[in-house]
């Protein structure tokens, strides 16, 4: 969507992004709900964002994130400090009803407004390794704000 780096470009001054994974389809909000990448040098970080179907234009987008790693540092202590990894892109997302996967339920039907429902997300990290990991639809929809 080439309307995701323009408006990126407008909110966040001169950053450089690029498309993530095909966004996935939210029928009970007529949407698309899509992830793009943000990049400065080595970092990159994301944003959520939702398409209008009718419209195709974002209406509502998330604060930047990152896929988070814990290093260890001595330095006279122990500590923990919570960073993002340096390089990582989203290669894909979809949704599932974790109650249905729960279940081994074999009902094909999901409701994208479920409580139940969740955010599976496939991404790369370092180009070496891949990982996944599971966020609440809820929660992820909750982190969008307007920008209508």
């Amino acid at each position: 969507n080439a309307a995701v780096p323009a408006l990126l470009q407008g909110v966040s001054g001169s950053l450089q992004s690029s498309s993530g994974a095909a966004p996935v389809y939210l029928p009970h909000m007529h949407a698309w709900l899509g992830c793009a990448a943000v990049a400065r040098g080595r970092l990159h970080t994301h944003v959520f964002f939702l398409l209008d179907a009718k419209q195709l234009r974002i209406t509502q987008m998330s604060g930047e994130w990152c896929f988070g790693r814990r290093k260890h540092f001595v330095q006279g202590k122990l500590f923990k400090q919570t960073m993002c990894e340096s390089l990582q892109v989203v290669s894909g997302l979809a949704l599932r009803d974790s109650a249905a996967a729960s279940s081994n339920s074999s009902n094909s039907s999901f409701a994208s407004d479920s409580p139940t429902a969740e955010l599976v997300i496939t991404y790369g990290v370092n180009a070496c390794d891949a990982r996944i990991t599971i966020l609440h639809l809820s929660e992820v929809l909750s982190s969008l704000v307007s920008m209508v």
